[in-house]
């Protein structure tokens, strides 16, 4: 369960639209928009391309 404020959707903050509200996010996710990767499942998670 993410905790914390939606941010606004006419106004997201930079980066990963859910670095606010995610305890993993790090320096990357607070700059940097991740791309949407996968085929089965899709995410834009930059922990997600990192394992990859």
């Amino acid at each position: 369960m993410l905790s914390g404020d939606v941010p606004s959707p006419v106004d997201p903050p930079p980066g990963c639209r859910f670095h606010t509200r995610c305890p993993l996010a790090y320096d990357a996710c607070r700059t940097d928009q991740p791309l949407l990767t996968g085929t089965d499942h899709p995410a834009a998670c930059h922990l997600v391309t990192a394992h990859r």
